[in-house]
Order: structure tokens, then sequence, then C-alpha cells
């Protein structure tokens, strides 16, 4: 995944979870972009219209986590260091993280289980 900015590599993470979950993610912001001394950047965006979501980019690991104010709650993923990962399969991984902590009945009600 080596790109030539930190601002690309973000783009492309946008890009692929858009393409990958739809309507089920928005408000995307970048923040905390540096590519000297080495690449690093931040995303912010909400999942679900349940959770706010932080994506962490830091000399090519990576990782999510729930935002619950000044805390937060790890996703877990099996995909967190790979130069040429597919980024489908990351985003599977934390879907299926955010889906096993929202209620069925919600995801039901609003057309995403």
């Amino acid at each position: 995944m080596e790109k030539n900015s930190a601002k690309e590599s973000a783009r492309e993470f946008i890009e692929t979870s858009k393409k990958y979950f739809g309507n089920k993610v928005q408000g995307f912001s970048l923040y905390s972009v540096t590519d000297e001394p080495y690449k690093m950047f931040s995303l912010k965006f909400y999942a679900y219209k349940f959770y706010v979501v932080i994506l962490n980019y830091d000399r090519g690991h990576f990782g999510c986590c729930i935002s619950l104010g000044t805390d937060a709650i790890a996703l877990e993923s099996n995909k967190e260091w790979d130069d040429n990962l597919d980024l489908n399969d990351f985003w599977a991984n934390i879907d299926e993280q955010l889906q096993l902590r929202i209620p069925d009945k919600y995801l039901e009600a609003n057309g995403w289980k």
C-alpha cells in the first residue's frame, strides 16, 4: 500500500470503506496528517449511525477503534500490517467486529441485516 503521501493513503482507506460499507459510513474527517519523518494519519467517521470509529495509520501499521469520548475500544483485526493488503478484507473484518456490538434490532430496522 505504499503511496506518495499520507493524504493519498488516507484517500484509499476512505474510498475502499465507502465502496465496502455503502451508506453504512459517513462523515469522514482526516487529521494528524504527516509525511515526515514518517507517514502517519488518523481518520474519524461514523459507522451504522451508531459508532464513531477512528482509524490510525502509522508507518504501515493500522487499526480501528470505537471512540467513547476520551476512551476507546479496539476493533481486533487480523489485517493490521501489510503493504499489499486488500483493504476489502480489512473492512470485512472491521464490519464483523462492529456488527457484533450493535443490536440486531437496530440493524434490521435500518435494513442492514
